[in-house]
């Protein structure tokens, strides 16, 4: 939970958004933003998390 406290705001909502069973679509329509940018920010934030967790993937 710290970890992904740490990521920033436009990733942790989207994180959360899907966490919550979210599509993509739905996603980008709350908050305002493209499908693509969606894509993007999730594995930003995935990416990040596996960093901070220590994982490989």
């Amino acid at each position: 939970m710290r970890a992904v406290a740490q990521l920033p705001l436009g990733m942790r909502q989207v994180l959360s958004l899907r966490f919550e069973g979210l599509s993509y679509s739905e996603i980008s329509e709350v908050l305002g933003i493209s499908e693509s940018n969606v894509a993007v920010r999730l594995n930003r934030a995935r990416e990040r998390l596996n960093t901070k967790l220590g994982k490989t993937v």
